[in-house]
């Protein structure tokens, strides 16, 4: 093949897609356009939506607005619905045609609207008739452009979807901008949006005359020759080239698999046919969680949205939304060619949701806080102030998330995973779904942006991150696969190929489920090591300040808790010294307690096994609970909390220790790092939660209820985690440690979804086996000595004990326990601000940390992220440290933090990025790793406990440090991440991809030719037996 020839090889699929989506930039125009028209005071005066003082009508107004938009997401549900049947008989390019007739008709009517009571009935009924249209095409457009495209770029191609719903977007609103600079006063406004139109629908209507019909609807119709035309001329090549000939005959073969399995096809077979169940639930759930992004809520109304953050005019709204539309546009161009194709739909989806949700909650958050200024119908509108411009940066910076991810990916995936007999049915109720929450979501838009205000950016915000990041998680990745290959994805094709792929699919699911539960207990190490902890230290916080902060939120209980102790007497005063001994021992009792909780597991984990063990620790961890929740207030309730802390420490710190190595047993090696770095993100779920149940505690509560809540909470993971457990199998190597070889067996099939026959289930027993065997022999009446002295040991403990001395000096354990304290020495004084600011803390740590999990400790592997991670934070606290000493802070209570504040609050955030992506997770991962099946237990106890000694001696010293060092705290915590933990992640052996019995190997137990010949040994056992 030419050069010139592979440059423009899908040059035809292209032009297809360029004609086709003309439908798709009506799509995207013709939903932008209405809440414009609707917001120009001219529409507003001619419809008698204002009154003659110049005053709106809320209500009349919010009624006619969300009509005059809703309306068209009505009868475009009912367009995607009818346009199956027409499809599948009349093919994709024939109904495209007749619905962008049916569209051209509602336009024109729309246009010509014009009395006060009849032209809005007009209107309405224009644009009835154009949604019917807009929804067939939206239906079939993307069905026609799948099946014309290559796998190899499908994504890119039928990417170019949401370019032009941008474009379209952006296109009407510079011509409402337009419109209302130069025609505000004529009947113009309306008319030339509404017949606007009709151009993009005549381009697509004239352009679909040179383009081809979809080979694979040709195919199925049983009209092959000139399928197989069709797909040459698309592909550039000859009829009896190669490539050609095999993608036809795979078009074929899947075609004739779905025939003879759904004869007679309707909407049932469609439905209930094998495998496609689930496709219709992924595209129902998908467009759902897409029109309640928050997108079309700014796309529909986004001059309104725009006026409620302050652009207040319609020239300052409607600017702001031409921006809005500018930026989106180049943003989905950007993502649809250059990283469609290599980031893959799941990630995509991901990043998107979790930049989208964070950017509404800030939004709303300085919308909350910083209001616009309330202006009369006859004022003449101020320019936007500093904190609107600010939120619009933030639409502006959301709409980019957008745009990478769930702007374009709910069409791109959903044209991507139906198969040809179904998929009209398939694009259809996705589309007609899609239009029905589109519908919802523009009724209800105008009604939630009057009630809710600045509540409608959390609640969007809500959506995205909890709704949306987990849903993206969940779906099958279809990057790079054929259409036909989504049969074998979805389970639909042949007994051999779908039982080997549901294997496949299946195979982690008990393991992931093994995990959830067991991490329930790490939950409790996030949330007991700072939520119960909060309610004195701010009490401390607030004494400082003096009682003059009674006036503000969470004061009543602050004081009841600093009297009900002792901290604060009864003028408000607070004794210093006891409050620090006070606050020191709440904290660290906890982590003495977990110190020998933790060594105390190794006898109990090496005789009973991992799931009793944690079973009974979690029951005791239970009564430490109770006893924290019911004390009162005085001397004897403080000893109750501290006896109570110790017995929930030692719970806390055995679950610690034995978790880890219980999921990292019964993981795969493939996943081991993303299922055992689970524990980081559970950790950060707990912290995170722990902050908001004080803020939340702070602000609401009164009384003994300041410290029962947070420690009663403690009981809601322990229990889940009890009850879980009994749903759980024990560890197949423990199991095997003990001669319970035949019930490891079954364990091991088990967990790997697999017979105890399978191949790859006796291979990984007989490496299990056979590392056992090695260091039974090798170490016969194992103890202490030998667990710590043993051949490749000794190196692994000082591994252990090294990256959990690095981790609790890293600066974050300080942050977490003592975040208010650590905010209000950078200036967010009081208690509000600084739980607040803790609580974004705990998020933001939650987020990146899920993030680092999921997608990158099996890519970058254990030592480049450590490293990455330690120059990061080290570089961070530096910034920290200097712009502390340069600009102390200095603020009153109640006062909004200044600039520098708020520059080191956001270097923090960064910082637990990098934390979070590194020595936050992985030294618990490595630790998992590296020990041997029979010393896992003593390895895993040593290190928690050498964990939990270092949190208590951070846990007792922080305050002091902070007081006596000032900003060089942080230019201390820079050095040992840039030296100390730096330096370290270089010297360590990277055990990404490997084999927990490889790890004898790295360290030098066993050589790699022996542990070969053992493991032989054990097969030949296994085959003789």
């Amino acid at each position: 093949m030419s050069l010139s020839q592979s440059r423009f090889e899908n040059i035809r699929a292209y032009w297809l897609a360029f004609v086709v989506y003309w439908g798709i930039l009506l799509f995207g125009y013709d939903t932008g356009i209405a809440g414009g028209v609707v917001s120009q005071p001219f529409f507003q005066r001619h419809f008698e939506l204002v009154d003659a003082n110049g005053k709106i009508d809320v209500k009349k107004s919010d009624e006619v607005s969300s009509n005059v938009v809703s309306v068209l997401q009505g009868g475009a549900f009912f367009g995607a619905l009818g346009s199956a049947p027409v499809s599948q008989r009349l093919g994709r390019k024939w109904t495209l045609i007749i619905f962008t007739v049916i569209f051209s008709v509602g336009a024109v009517l729309t246009t010509v609207a014009n009395e006060p009571k009849s032209g809005l009935i007009l209107i309405y009924v224009g644009r009835v008739i154009a949604g019917f249209g807009i929804g067939g095409v939206s239906a079939v457009a993307p069905a026609y452009v799948s099946e014309c495209s290559p796998k190899e770029v499908r994504g890119r191609i039928t990417g170019m979807f949401q370019i032009m719903v941008s474009t379209g977007v952006m296109i009407s609103y510079f011509i409402n901008f337009g419109v209302g600079l130069h025609m505000a006063n004529s009947r113009n406004v309306w008319m030339l949006p509404f017949g606007f139109q009709l151009v993009p629908a005549g381009v697509l209507l004239l352009g679909l005359f040179t383009v081809k019909e979809s080979p694979r609807w040709l195919a199925s119709v049983g009209r092959t020759e000139e399928a197989l035309g069709n797909l040459a001329y698309l592909r550039r090549r000859s009829t009896n080239d190669p490539s050609v000939l095999h993608e036809m005959a795979e078009i074929e073969a899947a075609i004739e698999e779905e025939r003879a399995a759904r004869a007679g096809l309707g909407w049932k077979e469609a439905f209930f046919g094998k495998g496609n169940l689930i496709r219709f639930v992924i595209a129902f759930v998908i467009f759902l969680l897409q029109q309640w992004a928050g997108q079309n809520s700014v796309g529909y109304y986004a001059p309104q949205i725009f006026k409620s953050i302050g652009f207040i005019g319609p020239k300052n709204s409607l600017l702001a939304s031409g921006i809005y539309g500018v930026i989106k546009v180049v943003a989905t161009a950007v993502f649809i060619f250059g990283f469609v194709e290599s980031l893959g739909r799941k990630l995509s989806l991901f990043i998107s949701a979790i930049g989208m949700g964070t950017l509404f909650f800030v939004i709303g958050a300085i919308l909350k806080t910083h209001p616009p200024p309330i202006v009369g119908p006859n004022d003449i509108p101020p320019p936007p102030p500093p904190a609107s411009k600010a939120m619009a940066a933030m639409l502006y910076i959301y709409v980019c998330f957008y745009s990478m991810g769930w702007g374009p990916l709910p069409w791109v995936y959903v044209s991507d995973i139906f198969p040809t007999r179904t998929r009209h049915y398939g694009l259809s109720l996705a589309s007609s779904s899609q239009w029905l929450w589109n519908f919802v979501v523009s009724k209800v838009t105008p009604t939630m942006i009057t009630n809710l205000q600045y509540k409608i950016f959390f609640q969007f915000g809500t959506i995205n991150i909890i709704g949306m990041g987990i849903f993206s998680l969940l779906i099958p990745e279809t990057k790079g696969r054929s259409l036909e290959d989504m049969d074998v994805i979805f389970g639909a094709i042949s007994a051999e190929e779908r039982q080997a792929n549901i294997e496949r699919l299946k195979s982690k699911s008990h393991m992931a489920w093994l995990a959830f539960i067991v991490y329930w207990g790490i939950v409790l190490f996030g949330y007991d090591t700072y939520a119960p902890t909060l309610p004195l230290m701010i009490t401390c916080i607030d004494a400082l300040n003096g009682p003059h902060i009674n006036n503000s939120g969470g004061v009543v209980s602050n004081a009841h808790f600093g009297r009900a102790f002792g901290i604060i007497d009864e003028n408000g005063h607070k004794d210093t010294h006891k409050s620090d001994n006070i606050s020191s021992n709440v904290v660290s009792v906890l982590q003495a307690g977990a110190f020998f909780g933790a060594l105390g597991s190794a006898p109990m984990s090496s005789r009973l096994g991992r799931k009793p063990t944690l079973f009974i620790f979690s029951l005791l961890f239970s009564v430490g609970a109770i006893l924290t929740t019911v004390a009162g207030g005085g001397k004897k309730g403080l000893d109750l909390i501290y006896a109570g802390r110790v017995i929930s420490g030692i719970g806390i710190g055995a679950i610690s220790a034995v978790a880890p190595a219980y999921v990292s047993e019964c993981s795969p090696k493939e996943v081991r790092g993303r299922i055992t770095g689970l524990f980081q993100i559970m950790v950060a779920i707990g912290v995170m939660v722990s902050y908001f149940t004080n803020l939340g505690v702070q602000l609401h509560l009164d009384g003994d209820k300041v410290w029962r809540v947070p420690f009663g909470l403690q009981l809601v993971p322990a229990g889940i985690m009890a009850f879980g457990l009994l749903t759980v199998k024990e560890s197949p190597r423990f199991l095997a440690s003990v001669e319970r070889n035949e019930e490891a067996l079954q364990n091991l099939a088990y967990l790997r979804r697999e017979s105890i026959t399978s191949p790859a289930v006796l291979a990984e027993m007989a490496e299990i086996e056979a590392a056992i065997r090695e260091e039974r022999e090798a170490r016969q009446g194992l103890g202490l000595k030998e667990a710590f002295f043993g051949k490749g040991n000794f190196i692994r403990f000082v591994i252990a004990f090294t990256i959990f001395l690095l981790q609790q000096w890293a600066g974050q354990n300080s942050v977490n326990y003592y975040a208010p304290q650590i905010f209000e020495s950078l200036g967010y004084t009081g208690t509000k601000q600084g739980l607040l600011a803790s609580g974004i803390y705990g998020i933001v740590k939650v987020i990146a940390t899920a993030i680092f999990i999921f997608f990158g400790v099996e890519t970058l592997g254990r030592k480049l992220s450590l490293f990455i991670s330690a120059m990061g934070m080290g570089t961070l606290f530096f910034i920290v440290g200097a712009i502390l000493k340069t600009h102390p802070p200095n603020v009153a209570i109640g006062q909004n933090p200044p600039p520098a504040s708020k520059a080191m609050a956001a270097m923090l955030y960064i910082y637990v990025c990098f934390y979070s992506m590194g020595w936050g997770p992985l030294p618990w991962v490595y630790v998992s790793d590296i020990f041997p099946t029979r010393t896992r237990h003593f390895g895993l106890s040593f290190a928690s406990a050498s964990q939990w000694l270092w949190n208590f001696v951070i846990s007792k010293v922080t305050p002091q440090i902070k007081t006596a060092l000032g900003y060089k705290m942080f230019l201390m915590f820079a050095t040992i991440n840039v030296a100390g933990m730096g330096v370290f992640s270089l010297l360590i052996p990277e055990t990404k991809g490997r084999s927990l019995e490889e790890m004898d190997i790295i360290f030098g137990a066993v050589s790699a030719e022996q542990r070969q010949a053992d493991v032989q040994r054990a097969q030949r056992g296994k085959s003789l037996s």
